[in-house]
């Protein structure tokens, strides 16, 4: 089934709300020291025996409500989740399979359950709002009741990462080809062909088709998020990685640690590229110089357009499209952002 784009422009479009004071989170408690509720190892760290001092923690069970760091994929939240484990020394948790295993410094390994209240953060993907931007453009109107569905479950805490979504999109078409987020896709996977894209065994969906769903779930994900937000705030990940310290130090203070270690930063800030879930940002290129048409150039900066508007409605600082790769202004297009 193709979506086509008015299809989705209407699917997203939701009301404004009035605005409100986003507070920082409550300050955290004291971390367990049990070894037991230690991390054995911090994929940060390398080999740096200075760095490896510096441990990670659980909280104590149900000694904090859930917080979510979210995201659309492809916007550097794993990373992000590393860095962050590194400066405030607390376990960040996933929703998704994968960690159901915590390993500790005691030597045990045990299943971390997914409603202990013991992390600082939970990351999440809310990748219930993609069946919706799915169903709404089906006229399925049902489905949106499901829109505000993950922010009540976090009680509207938490941490809204949010990248170029021309870049999201390109990193979220290569991990949906390798599995991980430093994985390839085939350069056919970006052909700008009408039929289904044949990769091997399998068939998946054209690259107008991703781009016109992922920049919708983009879109609403951003504006459900932005919306629904009461405790936390907003990240950028352009600024993040030009001014990693500064981002993570107002990081701690949005989750109520007003206190980071100097070494912990330090440390970080060395190894912020170390880690392995991150995709390389520099080398060639698996995909054309401007892998976009101008329609779906179009499609991205209106949604990009209502991200702003939406980020206004709360008092929140732009999104900084001057740090964004393949960003023009819509007056090209006769519009004006």
């Amino acid at each position: 089934m193709t979506l086509n784009n008015p299809q989705i422009a209407s699917a997203v479009s939701l009301p404004s709300t009035v605005i409100q004071k986003i507070e920082n989170l409550p300050t955290i408690g004291t971390p367990s020291m049990d070894s037991n509720r230690t991390l054995n190892w911090l994929d940060l760290w390398s080999n740096d025996t200075f760095c490896n001092r510096f441990t990670v923690h659980l909280l104590e069970a149900n000694s904090v409500q859930p917080r979510a760091l979210v995201s659309f994929p492809g916007s550097g939240n794993t990373w992000l989740r590393m860095l962050l484990m590194g400066v405030t020394g607390l376990y960040i948790d996933t929703i998704y399979p994968g960690d159901e295993l915590f390993h500790s410094k005691a030597g045990s390994s045990y299943e971390l359950r997914k409603d202990c209240n013991c992390s600082l953060l939970q990351k999440t993907h809310d990748l219930s709002l993609f069946s919706v931007v799915y169903n709404m453009a089906l006229a399925n109107k049902s489905s949106e009741k499901r829109l505000n569905q993950e922010v009540e479950h976090f009680r509207g805490d938490g941490i809204l990462v949010i990248r170029n979504p021309f870049k999201a999109i390109l990193s979220y078409r290569n991990f949906a080809f390798g599995g991980n987020m430093a994985g390839l896709a085939p350069a056919e996977a970006f052909s700008q062909g009408l039929g289904p894209v044949k990769i091997g065994d399998r068939r998946i969906s054209t690259w107008d088709q991703f781009i016109s769903r992922s920049v919708a779930s983009w879109e609403l994900l951003a504006t459900v998020w932005i919306r629904g937000l009461k405790r936390g705030g907003v990240v950028y990940y352009e600024k993040l990685r030009r001014n990693t310290g500064t981002q993570l130090l107002r990081m701690a203070e949005m989750l109520g640690i007003p206190d980071v270690n100097k070494d912990r930063l330090d440390c970080v800030l060395r190894h912020n590229q170390d880690n392995s879930f991150k995709r390389s940002e520099s080398g060639s290129k698996n995909y054309p110089k401007n892998p976009f048409t101008e329609s779906q150039h179009l499609l991205i900066l209106k949604s990009i357009q209502n991200v702003q508007l939406a980020l206004k409605e709360r008092g929140f600082d732009p999104l900084p499209v001057e740090l964004y790769d393949f960003y023009t202004p819509m007056y090209q297009y006769g519009q004006w952002l």
